[in-house]
């Protein structure tokens, strides 16, 4: 894990731990999921 507390990965997932791989908003990555609520 990075200092932040995320996984670094290359393009296919794969971390530096062999058979270990992470997906999701865990990983490094530039953008994170984002969720709204329609306005009523």
């Amino acid at each position: 894990m990075d200092k932040r507390g995320y996984i670094p990965v290359n393009d296919l997932m794969e971390t530096n731990v062999e058979v270990v791989c992470a997906v999701g908003d865990n990983r490094v990555k530039y953008l994170r999921q984002v969720a709204a609520s329609p306005v009523k």
